[in-house]
């Protein structure tokens, strides 16, 4: 019967694409008001958002092959192709058959297809639509039906397929944001604005409009040779530009049957749509988001030696690594702070041909008697070991398999990576960090040229990683690796800044536009280290001086990452009192739920603007114990004053919510509501001292007895599932009856003292804040505070 159906579908995609025959346009919609509208005569298509068109195609699709361009439609030209390669003429990609009316089911949901036959020449290619129901989405299927020996155009900034091939400003006005080159950085500004667009960046690529419309579009396999590109390629109007989205321009064999896959996934509100779609990413490879316990290096307070850290490629006077390690763990017990692991970098092992690693062992100059004596100086805490490109030269050559190019050698082997990290985890290994990760895709053909190297790479030292027991930290990712970490459980955070470093001019710690990235595809975003102490740092070696001007918002800007807190600073140098802000007592980082991200409003906001590409330091983040929510909010570096609503944080069933906006530096508390709104000060970096003005609020619900909990004053995430256990609510009474009370559970180190601070209920008046001292019990490691109303009053229960 199947049999039947499909020769019956195939005979009337016959007739209908004869010549003569009208046009006949299929619609496919999806929940929510996505709809694709498919043209069956010519295989054109037009997306459209609660019946308004965002995306037309005037090409419906073009494939590379060795003699040139194909590409489907009209106003083919003549032009030098993709903007500069070598070919001279666009040949004619033409339309074999059409297939409507198929539905299916795959790990993504139920989806309805059309597909369309191509014929490039003698060359068969084929593409697909599908459109699932349940979500706004459609995947656009490049299906190679025969292998293509030479698809290059030569250049990592062009594609040797599109489809979708949209056209790129059909949704007017629009804003963007995508992320290009080193550690995924932002770029954002009004749709037509340039912006980088080939193997460094361009995808995802977010679109929306002035009530937050959103769609993101991006790979949804083969990442890493993957492109998105602005181009007028196809077109003799050089301002006719079109959104190309295909395998990357220098790939050069595909083989048959190889399939390459575009997402497009729409939304409403900016932040939640670019959440939802990286769900979809993790859904497809059946990869779970990071919790906070993942590893060491996410859960707990630590010390890292990286660029920016004191003692990054120095040692104290006199002394050598071993020593000076030494040194460091005594002088971090000695003041008792809570360090439960180390971070050692790039210092420690053996450098080849182009500095790239030679060997992953320690150096005897560096350490002397061993990892293993380093290990035992720091109490056999977990250690963080860095790693970075392999040269040509190392000696694991002829042991396991590389693709040698050059200076650098491509690690395509698993068995290598068991090798090493099995060898590590002798010394106290917990977590693998995989520096250079841009040097060694940039620099190599090897990686771009085919469809699966660089796929393998990742994948094996993922897959050796998960069969050690370790995990790993992505360092100087491009956004093709965060996206293809989804595939990847072992790969638990990654750097979202650049180098850490004490300059007036460093903004690296400017994070929030890359988190929400990072936490869409289920990884940790980490800052980098900092020095957690104003003071000078004589005997640093950095040209730029020893000094750092901000950090108290360094530590705090960390703590909001909800990734590693990890101060590098110098002997005599660590600010106990500071870092312990972060932290409990035993150095669990108290974190909420998850990563700061911009704030929601701002993405609209940036419309009065069309023309501004500045990206305000505006922060949300937020804890959820039970039913109720806290939420944190941090500004920065304001250009301009901004005023921030209540219904920003009110949940979707209660927008009239009213809360307290809790000063967390001045430790005063005010009426947040609809009456009350809060305005963030205008502040620009001091040039002379270098200080960025900031402020941080905790936003706390008040509840339906009208009590506030504001959680531990001396914390920077007041409140968090680290800390808070459970909050309980009783309304029995009028506001004021003492048959309403409020009591929060606990827990901690025993004998650990908390400080949590509460708001009676007040029908008038300022708030007034009373702060609970609370030890935690030994046996059961928890207290609870109840907080009676009537009188006011809270009392510890340990």
């Amino acid at each position: 019967m199947k049999q039947l159906l499909a020769a019956a579908l195939l005979i009337v995609v016959a007739c209908v694409c004869g010549a003569g025959v009208d046009a006949e346009v299929v619609s496919l919609s999806s929940a929510g008001g996505l709809e694709l509208k498919f043209d069956t005569t010519s295989a054109n298509y037009s997306v459209y958002l609660d019946g308004q068109m965002w995306f037309g195609a005037a090409h419906p699709a073009a494939v590379h092959l060795a003699n040139g361009w194909y590409v489907a439609g009209n106003n083919n030209n003549n032009n030098n192709n993709n903007n500069n390669n070598n070919n001279n003429n666009n040949n004619k990609l033409s339309l074999v058959s059409v297939s409507t009316g198929e539905t299916g089911a795959d790990d993504l949901g139920v989806y309805q297809r059309v597909a369309a036959r191509w014929s490039a020449g003698s060359y068969p290619f084929e593409t697909r639509f599908k459109v699932y129901k349940e979500w706004e989405g459609i995947v656009f299927e490049q299906v190679f039906l025969q292998d293509i020996a030479d698809a290059s155009t030569g250049h990592n900034y062009e594609v040797v397929s599109a489809f979708p091939a949209f056209s790129a400003f059909a949704r007017s006005p629009m804003r963007f944001l995508s992320f290009q080159g080193n550690m995924a950085q932002p770029q954002s500004g009004p749709w037509g604005s340039p912006y980088t667009h080939d193997a460094t960046g361009g995808s995802p690529l977010i679109l929306y409009d002035k009530t937050l419309r959103s769609v993101v579009l991006s790979p949804l396999d083969n990442f890493m040779v993957h492109n998105q590109i602005v181009s007028n390629a196809f077109s003799s109007d050089s301002k006719s530009n079109e959104l190309l989205a295909g395998l990357q321009g220098m790939v050069q064999h595909i083989p048959a049957g190889f399939t390459h896959s575009t997402l497009l996934y729409a939304g409403r509100g900016v932040t939640r749509t670019v959440k939802q779609w990286g769900e979809v990413l993790l859904r497809k490879y059946n990869k779970r988001p990071t919790p906070p316990f993942a590893d060491v290096g996410i859960q707990y307070l630590g010390y890292y030696t990286d660029n920016g850290g004191f003692y990054w490629y120095n040692t104290e006077k006199g002394k050598n690594y071993e020593r000076t390690m030494a040194d460091v763990a005594t002088y971090i017990n000695d003041i008792g702070l809570p360090v439960q692991y180390y971070q050692l970098d790039s210092w420690w092992y053996y450098k080849g041909v182009n500095d790239g690693l030679k060997l992953w062992e320690p150096m005897p100059s560096v350490f002397p008697n061993g990892m293993e004596a380093v290990s035992g100086s720091f109490g056999f805490k977990p250690l963080i070991l860095h790693n970075r490109y392999f040269s040509t030269n190392n000696d694991y050559e002829g042991q396991f398999t590389f693709i040698n190019e050059g200076d650098f050698a491509l690690p395509i082997d698993q068995k290598l990576f068991e090798y090493i990290m099995g060898k590590a985890r002798q010394w106290g290994l917990h977590v693998y960090e995989q520096d250079w990760l841009i040097t060694t895709y940039l620099n190599m053909r090897a990686t771009q040229n085919n469809v699966t190297n660089a796929n393998n790479w990742l994948l094996a030292m993922g897959n050796a990683a998960r069969a050690q027991g370790l995990t790993i930290q992505y360092c100087m990712p491009l956004p093709i690796h965060l996206m293809a970490s989804v595939q990847i459980q072992a790969v638990t955070h990654a750097r979202a800044s650049d180098d850490y470093k004490t300059t007036a001019g460093n903004h690296q710690w400017q994070v929030a536009y890359t988190s929400l990235f990072h936490w869409a595809v289920g990884l940790v975003p980490f800052k980098d280290d900092f020095w957690s102490s104003s003071g000078n740092q004589s005997g640093c070696a950095y040209s730029w001086g020893c000094y750092e001007p901000n950090p108290e918002m360094q530590t705090l800007v960390a703590a909001l990452t909800s990734g590693p807190v990890s101060p590098s600073d110098g002997i005599g140098h660590l600010n106990s009192t500071r870092l312990m802000q972060t932290c409990r007592q035993d150095g669990l980082l108290l974190k909420a739920d998850k990563p700061a991200t911009p704030l929601e409003s701002l993405w609209a906001s940036q419309f009065a603007t069309m023309s501004n590409t500045h990206l305000e330091q505006i922060w949300e983040s937020e804890t959820r114990i039970g039913e109720f929510a806290w939420h944190y909010l941090f500004s920065a570096n304001l250009s301009s004053a901004y005023t921030v609503h209540s219904t920003e944080f009110a949940d979707d069933t209660s927008n009239n919510q009213s809360f307290l906006a809790y000063d967390y530096y001045r430790q005063t508390v005010a009426y947040f509501d609809e009456r009350h709104p809060l305005v963030l000060p205008k502040g620009l970096q001091d040039k002379a001292t270098r200080v960025f003005p900031f402020t941080y609020h905790t936003i706390a619900p008040v509840l339906a007895n009208g009590w506030t909990f504001l959680g531990e004053r001396n914390k920077f995430i007041t409140v968090s599932k680290q800390r808070v256990m459970e909050v309980n609510v009783v309304s029995a009474g009028k506001q004021d009856s003492s048959d309403n009370y409020l009591s929060v559970t606990v827990s901690g180190v025993p004998g650990e003292l908390l400080e949590l601070s509460f708001v009676g209920p007040t029908s008038s008046g300022t708030p007034r804040i009373s702060v609970v001292k609370c030890a935690i019990e030994s046996i059961t490691a928890t207290a609870t505070v109840t907080c009676v109303s009537g009188n006011n009053v809270c009392t510890c229960v340990a």
